[in-house]
């Protein structure tokens, strides 16, 4: 079976121009993986070309991505839908015809790929300017090109960026902050700072970071202090505690657990967690029991907790 090449009455052959590039062809099995058929019609060279029902798809491609072609046999009033595993480019793109061409056959917006009686991965290519962005059946998209929008982008699911081969796979925001690629270092990075709500999960762990001011501690009129850490009982879930103590004068900052200087008595450290608070402590004759860490209406430090979300 083969498709119809539609020859208009000459009454309506002033009406051509506003066909030009029509697409009005569909696949069966979209949503499958079985290999689908072809119905609908499509203008192909100044003809229109009719599936009036459904039809196969001529031709035996190797495995791998593949594609639809529409070859007109014009001579004989007919034409068929070959697979192809050549893709279109940009640079086959007929302004003067409004599609992808090889000649006098024109290529369908339809790509999948194939592995044996299997076709998977369908999709249709929606630019004639990048081939490589596709709208998939599941609902997918891959971008060959820009994202541009003047509101908000929202998705429910995940934006996946391949880094390829150079540096160009950015993701850029309408501000100066930029997700880059860094070809030298083969890793992306983000030249602002970034908030995460839920966690940052490495190694199947998701941990997250609240950093909590110490407040007045005098720490020679008392060797400990409490800290409210607001996590309930998700306390449990503490992994790291760091503690950092500020001078009086504030010229340096000290860990807590950290070395007296030229020495290797530990200054302090923390005592206990529970449900409600980190515990504090200075080591009596340590080097934070000393009149230069004893001021007053002064946040003494931070306390950084690092904890499972």
């Amino acid at each position: 079976m083969a498709g119809a090449i539609i020859q208009p009455d000459p009454a309506v052959v002033v009406l051509e121009a506003q066909r030009l590039g029509f697409m009005g062809i569909s696949l069966s099995e979209w949503d499958t993986n079985v290999i689908p058929q072809i119905q609908g019609k499509v203008e192909v060279g100044g003809s229109l070309v009719s599936f009036a029902t459904l039809e196969t798809i001529t031709g035996s491609p190797s495995d791998g991505v593949v594609y639809i072609m529409i070859v007109p046999n014009v001579g004989a009033g007919t034409a068929v839908a070959e697979w192809t595993t050549v893709a279109p480019t940009e640079s086959d793109w007929d302004e003067s015809k409004n599609g992808w061409y090889n000649g006098n056959d024109r290529w369908l917006p339809f790509v999948m790929t194939k592995s044996g009686s299997n076709y998977s991965a369908k999709g249709r290519i929606v630019s004639k300017q990048d081939v490589e962005t596709i709208l998939y059946a599941n609902g997918n998209i891959v971008l060959g090109g820009t994202i541009d929008g003047g509101s908000s982008l929202n998705i429910d699911g995940n934006i996946e960026l391949n880094k390829g081969t150079n540096a160009d796979r950015n993701i850029e925001f309408a501000s100066d902050a930029d997700v880059l690629w860094d070809e030298s270092e083969d890793e992306f990075y983000l030249n602002k700072s970034l908030k995460v709500d839920n966690g940052i999960e490495t190694d199947g762990v998701k941990l997250k970071t609240k950093v909590i001011e110490i407040g007045d501690w005098n720490m020679v009129l008392t060797d400990f202090v409490i800290v409210p850490h607001g996590l309930g009982s998700d306390y449990v879930n503490i992994r790291n505690v760091r503690v950092i103590i500020r001078h009086d004068d504030d010229p340096k900052h000290f860990d807590l657990a950290g070395v007296i200087i030229f020495g290797t008595a530990i200054s302090g450290g923390v005592a206990q967690i529970d449900a409600t608070n980190v515990t504090l402590m200075r080591i009596i004759g340590g080097q934070f029991d000393a009149t230069t860490f004893n001021a007053t209406s002064f946040n003494r430090g931070w306390v950084t907790i690092t904890y499972e979300a």
